[in-house]
C-alpha cells in the first residue's frame, strides 16, 4: 500500500470515527419542518429537537440520516427550559438510535478555541448535508454562526441541526437572526445538562472561560451584551 492510499485509508477511518461519535440526526416533520437528534436511554429510543418544531411533542415523523434512511415516529413528548422537547421515537429508526446520554468533555476548550464548524442537516430522504460555519461568537449558553458561503445561507428546517466541531458535536441550531442571518445555537453541554434529569444523571457545576468574539464586526454593536433578536427557521 503506497503512502497516498495509506493516507486515505487513515483519514476515511478518522472520519467516519467522528461520525460513529455524534448522534443520529433526523429529519423531522410536525406541525412544522425541522431536525432532532436521538439518543437511547435503557434500549428506548428518544429524539430531542426544538419546542418550536414539535410543538410540545404531540406527533412527529422522523427520517434519519443513515443510508437506509429509516423511518419513525415520535410522540408523549416532554418539554423542558431552551426551547428543547424529548418525544419517544419508535419505528425502523429505532435500530440506528446507539448513541447514550454522556455530558461531553472538556467541551468548553472545544467551543472557546474554534473559530470554524460544520452544521449537519438531514433531508428527507435521509441525505446529510455538512454547511461549513464561522464561529463568530461564544457565549456562556449559545454560540452563533455564520455561514462561509454567504451563497448558502440558512434555511427553512434547518432548526434543531447539530453543530460539530472537529468531529464532536458541539450545540443545536435553534434560530436564525432575520437581519443579519446568523443562526444561534445552544451548546450542547447546555443541552446535555438541561436534560440530564430524565437520563438520571446527575449534574455538575461547568466551569467556563470568559466569552470569545471572533468577529465583532458579524454581530451590531448593541447586540454584543444581549442575545440577538431570533426569528426561527420555519
Amino acid at each position: 500500500m503506497n503512502k497516498m492510499l495509506l493516507g486515505t485509508w487513515l483519514f476515511l477511518m478518522i472520519y467516519t470515527s467522528s461520525l460513529l461519535a455524534n448522534p443520529l440526526s433526523a429529519f423531522v416533520e410536525s406541525d412544522e419542518i425541522g431536525q432532532a437528534i436521538l439518543l437511547n436511554r435503557l434500549g428506548v429510543c428518544y429524539a430531542i429537537s426544538p419546542t418550536h418544531v414539535v410543538h410540545e411533542g404531540y406527533y412527529a415523523s422522523l427520517v434519519g440520516a443513515a443510508s437506509t434512511a429509516p423511518k419513525g415516529e415520535a410522540d408523549e413528548g416532554v418539554s423542558f427550559g431552551y426551547d428543547l422537547t424529548l418525544m419517544r421515537a419508535q419505528g425502523g429508526i429505532e435500530k440506528h438510535c446507539n448513541e447514550s446520554y454522556k455530558k461531553p468533555p472538556n467541551h468548553n476548550d472545544i467551543v472557546s478555541n474554534a473559530t470554524t464548524g460544520h452544521i449537519l442537516t438531514a433531508d428527507s430522504l435521509g441525505n446529510m448535508t455538512r454547511q461549513h460555519v464561522s464561529i463568530i461568537n461564544t457565549g456562556l449558553l449559545y454560540l452563533y454562526v455564520e455561514p462561509i458561503d454567504q451563497k448558502q445561507p440558512f434555511m427553512k428546517g434547518m432548526s434543531g441541526s447539530l453543530l460539530e466541531i472537529k468531529g464532536k458535536p458541539a450545540g443545536m441550531l435553534m434560530s436564525v437572526d432575520a437581519e443579519t442571518g446568523n443562526g444561534k445555537v445552544l451548546r450542547y453541554d447546555r443541552l446535555m445538562e438541561t436534560i440530564a434529569p430524565f437520563f438520571g444523571a446527575s449534574v455538575e457545576p461547568t466551569h467556563y472561560q470568559t466569552p470569545r468574539t471572533t468577529h465583532p464586526t458579524s454581530l451590531k454593536k448593541k447586540d454584543r451584551k444581549t442575545a440577538p433578536p431570533t426569528s426561527t427557521p420555519k
